[in-house]
């Protein structure tokens, strides 16, 4: 049975403070797993992705026309077999049972938590988290690794890409899924320090890699699902031509929605965890903060199977008190339930050092912060073998971490130079 949620932007943690936007749904069409379990090279399945989904916007135009309503309100969100369009709650209920339709659910508005915060104040500098996981012996041993030729992908409130800590980024490509805005900007600073992270030139780990950002979040943290949907389809195919491969070689996902100790069922999750599982079937691996929600399991889409959930550090190198716990337990049908061993590993997140909006520096605290030094360690990771599939990406982390394996810090916590260290000795 699902229990009371409420959303977070992880390290941060979106408060589900549930609201449709007027009469906005999002409308699942049915056999989307089909195709995403097809043997198809990436071109082929998006192509296929896409010749579904005009398929079933044709049967959709059908049904709204019977009922004399207009078509102009429909968007596509092709990459999950779904679209968003403008209904009645009745019309919504009566578009469920449609046989083309797997489910039909509300765009919902989701409001976050802000992170502890610590505004930086000169002579405080502290990087403790880069130490941690061995930077600096990095650097020495392997001066060349900086994140070049390396795409990675950030959803979150946006950039403020002329901050000096952006100066050596090889490029910064933006797309605003909330006001339509041309150039990248960061009206809340959550995009941007986590960003500084990945690819900050002082207080980051790839700081020549290509950044992708999706501005998702508003300059108070909320977002409708649509937004998080649309920006993950940019993610997948950021030019929309399925011809080119520009996707990332990974995304950072600073958010989530929490969940209190249950049995969860897949269906109520259903457009994230479709999203998820397609992201990885064409090669991004799919990185997500575990939550700030303490003893309660790890939000989601962190607690999918296919996700990379990373838990909190604190200074001290124990396990924050905030971070999310394991398990996350998933219903499997009428007679047995699937147990994730979640997160997955931990990475420092207490006390972050980075940049932050307007050209200055702050110290925030969540698993948000500990999400972007894992998503700056496979940047690294991507420049010596651009090859490695989502699956052998996590099989790296989890055989590099510094052990632990349990329910609080994971496998173990982020060790970047064993990861790299190993990444030379493969054949």
């Amino acid at each position: 049975m699902i229990k009371k949620l409420h959303g977070i932007l992880a390290g941060i943690l979106l408060g589900m403070a549930f609201e449709a936007m007027g009469a906005s749904y999002i409308v699942l069409f049915s056999e989307h797993e089909q195709m995403i379990g097809k043997k198809l090279p990436k071109r082929g399945l998006k192509l296929a992705l896409q010749d579904k989904n005009d398929r079933d916007r044709e049967a959709l135009d059908q049904w709204l026309k019977e009922r004399g309503k207009r078509t102009s309100s429909v968007e596509k969100l092709w990459f999950i077999s779904a679209a968003t369009i403008d209904l009645e709650k009745s019309e919504a209920k009566e578009l469920a049972k449609a046989s083309f339709v797997e489910k039909v659910y509300e765009n919902k508005s989701r409001s976050y938590l802000k992170p502890l915060t610590k505004h930086y104040k000169k002579g405080e500098t502290t990087l403790w988290g880069l130490t941690q996981i061995g930077l600096e012996r990095v650097r020495e041993k392997w001066p060349d690794l900086r994140g070049q030729g390396v795409r990675v992908g950030i959803l979150d409130t946006g950039i403020q890409s002329g901050h000096a800590e952006f100066e050596e980024t090889s490029s910064i490509e933006f797309q605003d899924f909330v006001n339509g805005l041309a150039h990248a900007y960061d009206d809340h600073g959550h995009g941007t320090h986590v960003a500084g992270t990945i690819s900050g030139v002082n207080v980051g780990i790839a700081p020549q890699s290509s950044l992708l950002v999706g501005k998702i979040f508003t300059a108070t943290g909320s977002g409708f699902d649509a937004h998080i949907l649309s920006g993950m389809q940019w993610m997948f195919d950021p030019d929309g031509n399925p011809a080119t491969d520009d996707a990332p070689k990974l995304v950072s996902n600073s958010w989530g929605l929490t969940l209190e100790e249950g049995i969860y069922e897949l269906e109520e999750f259903l457009p994230l965890y479709r999203a998820v599982a397609s992201w990885a079937k064409v090669g991004i691996v799919p990185l997500f903060a575990a939550g700030n929600s303490g003893m309660s399991p790890n939000g989601i889409p962190a607690g999918f199977a296919e996700s990379i959930a990373v838990g909190a550090l604190a200074p001290d190198e124990g396990i924050a008190e905030f971070s999310s716990r394991g398990p996350n337990l998933w219903r499997g049908g009428d007679h047995y339930v699937l147990s994730l061993f979640k997160p997955d590993l931990s990475a420092p997140g207490q006390e972050i050092f980075s940049s932050f909006p307007p050209n200055d520096y702050s110290y925030l605290s969540g698993t948000s912060m500990a999400t972007p030094h894992v998503a700056g360690a496979l940047a690294l990771l991507f420049q010596v073998d651009m090859s490695l599939t989502p699956s052998l990406v996590k099989k790296a982390l989890i055989d590099s971490v510094t052990p632990v394996h349990d329910l609080f810090f994971g496998h173990g916590t982020l060790n970047l130079y064993k990861l790299l260290e190993n990444s030379q000795k493969s054949p």
